[in-house]
């Protein structure tokens, strides 16, 4: 049996968190999987920041689960899954799990696609850094790893697009990032050295809830501090350099 750790980049979206969640637990519980939810939220006044949170939740969850998981989902919350065959297990690929989305027509919008909901290993999200921390607002981030992973010689496996079928909770789309492509283009020369390794954040809070645990950050202070490096110098090691606050962590139930 295959331990997962989910997590789920969130903010302002409560109806969506209830819904995600009586639907990914039955459907996991059914697929006879040691797993646990983490939601990572977003505080603050800033544009949303995904490749943020999801390096800091798994920076988090480290110290969470010291035992660690043998591999972590990153799930958006509006997607959920409509077929058990699709199993949320470890693949030895990355694996895109989200191949044929309800409102994208149930197909693969481009070859090189890696976003929606994802698979990777610990050994797999550090060799390549984690995910940019560049990209606020909408889109970049998804690619952005999707060209890490290929560059350090990884094949992004797929389940057939009958299988890996998701329907998307309505919702209103984010602000794009108007500089997303621009620092796309730079995603190779900078991977070493924006990810994991300069992460920065503010923890604000730790709640264990019965269904899932909650893990409150605030990035407002450090949006002034990611730009784009215009150089292929490259850092022989990953580090972690995480600000943070005071932390307090309390137990409820939901």
């Amino acid at each position: 049996m295959h331990s997962v750790a989910i997590f789920v980049p969130y903010r302002d979206r409560e109806e969506h968190l209830a819904i995600f969640l009586r639907h990914i637990h039955p459907f996991l519980i059914k697929q006879q999987l040691e797993y646990g939810i983490y939601v990572i939220e977003q505080l603050g006044n800033r544009d949303f920041n995904k490749g943020i949170l999801y390096n800091a939740v798994f920076l988090e969850v480290q110290g969470l689960s010291p035992a660690g998981w043998d591999c972590y989902v990153f799930q958006d919350i509006d997607l959920l899954p409509l077929d058990l065959r699709n199993l949320y297990s470890c693949p030895i690929n990355p694996r895109h799990m989200s191949v044929a989305v309800d409102s994208l027509e149930n197909r693969l919008m481009y070859r090189n696609m890696f976003g929606g909901v994802t698979i990777l290993s610990a050994a797999q999200f550090l060799e390549v850094n984690g995910y940019s921390n560049m990209y606020w607002g909408w889109g970049g981030e998804d690619d952005d790893m999707s060209k890490r992973l290929r560059h350090r010689g990884y094949i992004i496996s797929r389940t057939n697009a009958s299988i890996a079928r998701y329907t998307m909770l309505p919702h209103k789309r984010r602000r794009p990032n108007p500089n997303r492509i621009r620092i796309l283009r730079q995603a190779i020369n900078n991977y070493l050295h924006d990810g994991l390794s300069n992460v920065k954040y503010d923890l604000v809070d730790i709640v264990r809830h019965h269904l899932y645990t909650l893990i409150q950050v605030d990035v407002d202070r450090y949006a002034n501090d990611t730009f784009i490096v215009e150089s292929t110098t490259v850092l022989p090691n990953v580090t972690k350099n995480v600000t943070k606050n005071t932390t307090t962590i309390s137990t409820t139930s939901s």
